[in-house]
């Protein structure tokens, strides 16, 4: 179905220059997770193969919890990642939000597109208030159900010069949730939702072949999210490759 085996993927130059700056601030040995589709290629390492497409995206998703005071090594500085960012010398500036009086989420480079933001999960009531982020001065875009991600985190090489140590949320949690945010994405968004389904097809349909006991566990924790989580979740299964959809289904009951 288009997966492609043992043959490496390597991270673009700057999103690997901007990588191995956060790597250095700690902010990854402090609990940072990398989502998105940054995320997806770390995935391809991981798991032994090349994606036949991941539809390139110049955005670098990075994720912290703000339920948990984020802990400093010892030995390293207090993270600053907002002036990190600022002071890199990349060009990056802050992106204002909707709301001029929210301080920003977002940081991108002058004259390209690539881009940072932070991402929180959002409890409770709906909210676009961004949430300050403990221990970073930074803070985040509260995200719904971004906490299913998080709540099981593994370690991650992304390939850039000596290599590049991150987190990443386990892949079959990753490629269920890419279902649910398929369905949340404004009607507008047709090319994300493509990335979305295409995505989370491909890591299902390896997931199927060499991990399928990672699939039954995140189903369960899929499950024990229930509500709206679950509706979104089933709309995206009946969008992916009937094929791919049918053997997860085998798998998961």
């Amino acid at each position: 179905m288009g997966v492609h085996k043992y043959r490496a993927t390597a991270t673009p130059d700057y999103e690997g220059k901007v990588m191995s700056l956060i790597e250095r601030s700690g902010l990854f040995l402090a609990g940072g997770v990398v989502v998105g589709t940054l995320a997806f290629r770390a995935y391809a390492n991981m798991l032994g193969v090349i994606w036949h497409s991941n539809l390139q995206t110049r955005d670098i998703d990075q994720a912290s919890d703000y339920k948990y005071p984020i802990v400093i090594p010892r030995g390293k500085k207090p993270i600053d990642l907002s002036r990190l960012l600022l002071d890199s010398g990349m060009g990056f500036l802050e992106v204002p939000a909707l709301n001029r009086k929210s301080p920003s989420t977002k940081f991108k480079i002058r004259g390209q597109e690539l881009s940072v933001e932070l991402l929180t999960p959002m409890r409770g009531r709906e909210t676009a208030k961004p949430v300050e982020i403990p221990g970073v001065a930074a803070f985040a875009e509260p995200v719904r159900f971004l906490d299913y991600l998080l709540e099981n985190i593994q370690p991650a090489v992304l390939l850039f010069k000596q290599g590049i140590l991150i987190n990443v949320p386990a892949p079959a949690r990753f490629a269920l949730h890419k279902r649910v945010v398929s369905q949340r994405r404004r009607a507008g968004q047709a090319e994300k939702i493509r990335r979305d389904l295409s995505q989370a097809e491909q890591l299902l349909e390896v997931l199927v072949e060499g991990r399928p006991g990672d699939l039954i566990l995140a189903h369960e924790a899929a499950e024990k999210t229930g509500g709206i989580f679950d509706k979104q979740l089933s709309a995206g299964m009946a969008m992916i490759n009937p094929e791919v959809s049918e053997s997860v289904k085998q798998i998961t009951g």
